[in-house]
């Protein structure tokens, strides 16, 4: 608090002060205190309890007490806290029991429930937000995986199956897929177009209610090649699967489309691109948090209003939403960009 807030809070506290020492008097000399009471605006109850911390303390008693921040005799410490959060980085697979268990072996007591409120505290609270922080420790402190760790790791995140494929900028790899979303309501089979930036894990995505092979161009044509070339960014690679709408012997118009724009095709090894580790994080990702608290909201939606509520998730996914462990590293994907830009900038000037 600075020194003038200081001064009026003093200044606020005797006023006050002085309105209860005047009125004790008044109330001591009339003999009516619900009267001088009522006047003062206090009830009967207030005013007994400033007496007698009048008659106890004097003034000192009547001016108000500062408040002190309760706690818990039985806050756990901060450095058993920090133990917790130490282990839980080192082994995210154990679960709270027999963690609470190894506590009290070091001598340290304590209780699961309260080992999970620590957690959930610190965004541990579950099996993915452990092994995404035990990721970042281990890309952090450069330590070996075991081959069951990096299976986990691999469950929670997709793309850490990638990891020995890096992606050095903006548009040097882009992954382009279609699957099925889901049923919903008033609409049928959803099927989704969707494009993924392997570097930085930016996503676009249209909903359609078939797969045919103009809307596999409409993506490319109409979100992704003008997000880039506004920015300034090349695409160079995009990679794709064998189906119809992106590949055929003779060609098709997907791959005129590419080599109009002096992009190269690469085509994915597995039947699907879903197999590949960056487009099975996104269609993992918008499953769990859009499509399914999507229909628990909405019952009946048009395809304009399916598509206005992708877009907003969207914009939320690319632009605010924290990604954790490989490639970002917890960076926003925007964030992840426009970094990588700067730093291509900078290194062009000084090479100037």
């Amino acid at each position: 608090m600075t020194e003038k807030g200081e001064k009026k809070e003093l200044k606020g506290n005797e006023d006050l002060v002085q309105k209860r020492f005047l009125l004790i008097k008044k109330a001591s000399k009339g003999g009516n205190i619900s009267q001088a009471c009522r006047e003062a605006g206090i009830d009967r109850t207030s005013f007994y309890l400033w007496k007698r911390r009048f008659e106890a303390h004097g003034l000192n008693g009547l001016s108000n007490k500062k408040k002190i921040p309760r706690k818990h005799p039985k806050t756990t410490p901060p450095e058993v806290e920090e133990k917790i959060l130490k282990i839980v980085a080192k082994f995210p697979n154990l679960a709270c029991f027999p963690l609470s268990l190894l506590l009290q072996k070091e001598g340290i007591c304590i209780s699961s429930p309260t080992v999970q409120k620590i957690l959930v505290k610190n965004k541990l609270g579950n099996k993915e937000e452990r092994y995404f922080a035990f990721e970042e420790v281990a890309q952090k402190e450069k330590f070996p995986l075991s081959p069951s760790q990096i299976s986990s790791i691999e469950k929670w995140n997709p793309a850490f199956k990638e990891r020995h494929r890096p992606v050095g900028k903006p548009g040097e790899l882009l992954i382009h897929g279609c699957f099925f979303l889901g049923m919903v309501p008033g609409l049928g089979n959803v099927f989704v177009q969707a494009i993924v930036d392997a570097f930085s894990l930016f996503s676009f995505a249209i909903p359609y209610l078939s797969r045919r092979g103009e809307f596999a161009l409409a993506i490319l044509h109409n979100e992704t090649i003008p997000f880039y070339r506004e920015r300034k960014i090349a695409i160079k690679t995009i990679l794709t699967d064998r189906k119809p709408e992106y590949y055929e012997p003779e060609g098709c118009s997907y791959q005129r489309f590419l080599k109009l724009n002096m992009i190269e095709q690469k085509i994915c090894p597995s039947p699907v691109t879903n197999k590949n580790g960056f487009f099975e994080r996104f269609q993992k990702i918008i499953l769990k948090e859009f499509y399914r608290p999507f229909l628990k909201k909405q019952k009946s939606q048009s395809l304009e209003k399916f598509q206005m509520a992708l877009d907003h998730w969207l914009h939320w996914y690319n632009f605010e939403r924290l990604s954790r462990g490989f490639p970002n590293m917890g960076k926003r994907p925007n964030d992840a960009i426009c970094e990588c830009l700067e730093r291509l900038y900078q290194f062009k000037t000084t090479r100037k």
